[in-house]
């Protein structure tokens, strides 16, 4: 045990400082409270750390399976974000918005902990010293592209935000940072990949040791379902060139259906679910997460290309082993990158790492200080950048990032009030909070998970500006059964209500910023 620790010593220091460092803005988050905002847990992605508190809460509520609380179109229940679910069923009321937020980053450390030793595993498998791997893991974690060349310059990239600071698939901080599902899903993903190459280099490559292997994919599906199309695409074509390279086309073909075997299942689950479910398929379509122009591309990973370059003008290849399999990998970028489906910047997750070796190779084999300073400049600036950022903006104690007491007040008021289910209405941003805070569904509130929403948001819009008639508001109110709505300062209450018979609704809480309204059951 003891030879153990000592033998990992710098990966167990490495993992407790990206914790620590990591949760500090955090900390700072909690600490800035004052009478008017909570800190909702997140300082990035607010409306998606949001939305996955709320998936929390239906496992608090009872539920084993996924329905949406922002939707009120009917659903099926469905297998998705398992993890969250789970983890909502160990808290409880009261103060059970806390142990949702402590619980979603005691999850994010323990994916970070995950993440990194298994990240130092599979990267081993390609280099020889264990200190060349502990610094392929700083830079995967911790590493970036020139996009902060994007943020001095933003008209190179015609002033979209560059690759490192929205997109946590292309490198991993902001996996690290902000979302834990993503940071286990890597880890099973580059631990499936790692059992593959080393079993098929030792051409052990038995069948139960493919689903062994294939079984990782699976748990990888579980946290992140695309990751198992990058799996069995990734490796797919890797067993493909290898056919044409030493033409034994049955054996390779019979590894590759034993590998896919133990994620098939899960894979057609997801496939048939979202081409056949009604709400599926519309979710689908409204979650379109496309790929930015290349020169984004060439901007995030034209640094990671230059050292691969680099390492082969200086005769260094011969140090990494398996090249094959992380030159594919990198060849196959722009394939993924632009794969014609709607989640196409997803595609290039985990990719970073073989970048990582190169970069890695390049520094330990550099005896030039003052270029591996550069190096090291070049490559964690854009996350420098970031992690200053996010310190800077905790600071400003408002929404979305801080939730108003007002809305809290709203919400621990109609926890007494409701069931389970019941359908709450209320604007977008107020639709996006409530189902953190009590077990309702909401009819917006976050974009891809909202079916209909350009079309719902138009006629919301439409009600609270009182432009409805009353059969208008009769036929929207009654195709979602709502129970109440939330009215915000900014709207006159009295417009809102001349648009319903005086019997059929009712003022029953107010605060400083919000009335609720009741609809009286008939």
């Amino acid at each position: 045990m003891k030879h153990k620790f000592c033998e990992n010593k710098g990966l167990i220091i490495f993992t407790i400082f990206v914790i620590i460092i990591t949760s500090i803005p955090y900390w700072l988050g909690f600490n800035n409270e004052n009478d008017l905002y909570k800190f909702s847990g997140f300082i990035i992605g607010v409306g998606d750390g949001n939305s996955y508190l709320a998936k929390m809460m239906i496992g608090a509520s009872g539920e084993w399976l996924f329905t949406t609380p922002y939707t009120a179109y009917p659903q099926m229940k469905f297998f998705a974000f398992f993890p969250y679910i789970l983890l909502g069923k160990l808290t409880s009321h009261p103060s059970q918005t806390i142990q949702l937020i402590g619980l979603f980053h005691m999850f994010r450390w323990a994916g970070i902990i995950f993440l990194i030793f298994e990240t130092f595993r599979f990267s081993l498998l390609f280099v020889k010293e264990r200190k060349t791997s502990l610094l392929i893991t700083i830079l995967l974690i911790f590493g970036g592209g020139l996009g902060w060349i994007g943020i001095i310059f933003p008209g190179i990239i015609n002033h979209r935000l560059p690759l490192e600071f929205y997109s946590p698939e292309t490198f991993g901080y902001l996996s690290v940072f902000s979302l834990p599902h993503l940071l286990f899903a890597r880890a099973f993903l580059y631990k499936s990949y790692r059992n593959l190459l080393i079993l098929d280099s030792d051409s052990r490559l038995t069948h139960k040791s493919l689903l062994k292997s294939g079984f990782s994919l699976f748990l990888s599906g579980i946290f992140q379902p695309i990751n198992l199309f990058i799996g069995w695409f990734v490796v797919g074509i890797y067993f493909l060139v290898k056919t044409v390279k030493d033409k034994r086309i049955s054996v390779n073909i019979k590894k590759y259906i034993f590998w896919i075997i133990p994620s098939a299942p899960l894979f057609f689950y997801n496939f048939f679910s979202f081409l056949f479910d009604p709400y599926l398929s519309t979710w689908q379509d409204q979650n379109r997460i496309i790929s930015p122009p290349i020169i984004d591309y060439l901007l995030a990973y034209g640094l990671g290309l230059f050292f691969v370059i680099l390492v082969y003008k200086k005769g260094l290849i011969p140090k990494i082993n398996h090249s094959f399999f992380i030159n594919l990998w990198i060849i196959l970028i722009p394939v993924l990158a632009y794969f014609p489906i709607n989640i196409q910047r997803r595609l290039t997750e985990g990719v970073w790492l073989a970048f990582c070796v190169y970069i890695g190779i390049f520094i330990m084999n550099n005896k030039n200080s003052i270029v591996k300073i550069l190096t090291f400049a070049s490559v964690f600036l854009s996350t420098l950048i970031f992690s200053v950022g996010s310190f800077q903006v905790i600071e400003k104690v408002d929404s979305p990032i801080y939730s108003s007491i007002s809305i809290i007040d709203v919400g621990n008021y109609l926890r007494a009030e409701i069931n389970v289910g019941d359908v709450i209405l209320a604007p977008f941003d107020e639709s996006n909070v409530l189902p953190v805070y009590i077990p309702i569904k909401v009819i917006t509130g976050h974009g891809p998970e909202s079916k209909n929403l350009s079309v719902i948001s138009e006629i919301i819009d439409r009600f609270y500006k009182g432009d409805l008639t009353l059969g208008e508001t009769q036929d929207f109110i009654k195709s979602f059964d709502i129970k109440f709505i939330v009215v915000p300062g900014d709207y006159d209450p009295k417009i809102v209500m001349s648009q319903f018979a005086p019997s059929q609704i009712k003022d029953v809480y107010e605060n400083i910023d919000y009335l609720v309204l009741k609809i009286n059951e008939k």
